[in-house]
């Protein structure tokens, strides 16, 4: 079963991924070095988008929840042992 990410996707990594993607098939079926460097650069960038984006997923979390902490128990662990209790 493969792990559930949470990832909130724009625009540029939908195309990133599909360029990745393209460019996988390509060098499949002709094993051609350019295409596949060209895909090594590809898969980089999408690791790296990816990573911003969830850190700027979890900076916007954190930020939420100093601002009211009540509101965003849910996305804490020990705001959800709180709600357990209840």
């Amino acid at each position: 079963m493969k792990k559930k990410i949470s990832i909130f996707f724009n625009k540029e990594l939908q195309q990133l991924i599909h360029k990745k993607h393209r460019l996988w098939n390509r060098w499949i079926s002709s094993r051609n070095k350019p295409v596949f460097k060209e895909y090594k650069k590809i898969r980089n960038k999408v690791k790296s988008v990816t990573v911003k984006l969830t850190q700027q997923e979890k900076c916007r979390i954190s930020m939420e929840c100093k601002i009211n902490p009540l509101k965003n128990s849910g996305n804490t662990l020990t705001g959800t042992q709180n709600q357990k209790q209840k």
